[in-house]
């Protein structure tokens, strides 16, 4: 039959809990509230330990975190949430938690910081971000409490014509043709429930084409950057298969 692996998909709103032999065996799933650190991974693990009961012992579990986190597995804040926005979730060791919790291996706790990156303003623009480091970086203009607390709805109780999302799209579009700019990725995905709404994804690709003015010459770069600004091609899924995956390819 395969060993069974579980997964964390870590997020700011919620924790995503799966099961499964791999990212096409999904076999169970659950979705928690983000509260207090406490209280949100006491919950997966005791979710965890209803598993093994119902389907044998975890491999192993693979975590995706929102961060920063701590991914140097020599370092003493190896599987930490660091220096995190979220209130509350600063010095976390997730992964030392639910490994101590279930008696199992964590390989990473994974989460590069592209959203604190510095964007040029939109014009006439005065909000002060709602990131406490940085105040007015990407994660504190754009991110869906950014969306909140500058329009005072959030971002699912908004139309789509509602003048929020040429603001979203003016920051997105800013760091993704940074990181093109810095990193030369083949891909930028863009995704996450904000990104649902319609219309959207093609206003930051406009936007990208706009502030690259033609400079980089590669042909994913060109056009109308369907194949390079993209949104997952698993969804929601992405997070919750990928780390599954994780798990899978690190115990093996």
């Amino acid at each position: 039959m395969g060993a069974i692996y579980g997964a964390i998909e870590a997020g700011g709103t919620k924790f995503v809990l799966a099961c499964g032999r791999g990212p096409g065996e999904l076999m169970e799933e659950r979705t928690l509230p983000t509260t207090t650190p406490e209280e949100t991974l006491g919950a997966s693990v005791a979710w965890f330990r209803e598993v093994q009961e119902r389907h044998g012992e975890l491999a192993g579990i693979g975590v995706g975190t929102f961060g920063p986190a701590g991914v140097d597995e020599d370092a003493a804040d190896w599987g930490w949430i660091t220096t995190t926005p979220k209130p509350g979730w600063r010095d976390t060791d997730v992964a030392g938690y639910v490994g101590r919790g279930l008696g199992l291996p964590l390989h990473g706790v994974l989460h590069p910081e592209m959203g604190h990156v510095r964007t040029a303003r939109a014009a006439g623009d005065d909000f002060g971000g709602v990131c406490p480091w940085h105040g007015d970086c990407l994660e504190g203009m754009a991110s869906g409490p950014a969306i909140a607390a500058r329009w005072g709805k959030p971002a699912g109780e908004l139309p789509s014509g509602h003048e929020a999302w040429e603001m979203e799209a003016h920051y997105l579009a800013e760091a993704c043709a940074g990181f093109l700019c810095t990193v030369s990725p083949q891909r930028v995905i863009l995704g996450g429930g904000v990104m649902g709404v319609p219309g959207l994804l093609e206003r930051v690709r406009a936007g990208v084409r706009e502030r690259l003015g033609g400079y980089l010459q590669h042909p994913l770069y060109s056009g109308g950057l369907e194949d390079c600004v993209v949104a997952p091609g698993l969804g929601t899924r992405s997070g919750i298969l990928g780390a599954l995956a994780l798990a899978r390819q690190l115990v093996r």
